[in-house]
């Protein structure tokens, strides 16, 4: 079985690993790491971090098979589908989300079916950032 997990994976932390601990206990896992200039135009501003850096840290994580560069949203279709993926991972932090309009397409275009692993509480790269502010 091959797991589609996408995102940015800022200032890798342990919620990350979780994820892919998790999706790695499944199967294959595929990564589609966004670039640094979708990051931006995504979110309105650039990753702490540089697209290879954490392209570096993914692959040498253990439960990463493969990592693959989005450069577009409107892509998350054609990589779900070139990677041949059975499933789609998220953390439960995008249950509430409309994840099809993130992916911009419908349940049905998507294909493979989504999963939710447990959010891991008190850590992500927006709270790192947070504390990071207040100690300077």
């Amino acid at each position: 079985m091959r797991i589609y997990i996408q995102g940015t994976f800022d200032l890798f932390h342990a919620g990350h690993i979780n994820l892919l601990k998790r999706a790695n206990e499944l199967g294959d896992v595929v990564v589609a790491l966004l670039t640094d200039e979708l990051v931006e135009r995504y979110r309105g501003k650039p990753p702490i971090i540089s697209y290879e850096d954490r392209k570096a840290c993914l692959e040498s994580c253990e439960y990463v098979l493969q990592v693959g560069k989005l450069r577009e949203l409107k892509d998350t279709k054609s990589q779900i589908r070139g990677y041949e993926c059975d499933l789609v991972a998220l953390g439960t932090d995008w249950a509430i989300k409309d994840i099809y309009k993130q992916y911009r397409m419908t349940e049905k275009e998507l294909g493979p079916k989504l999963i939710f692993f447990p959010y891991t509480k008190d850590i992500s790269s927006t709270s790192i950032k947070k504390r990071i502010n207040e100690l300077t």
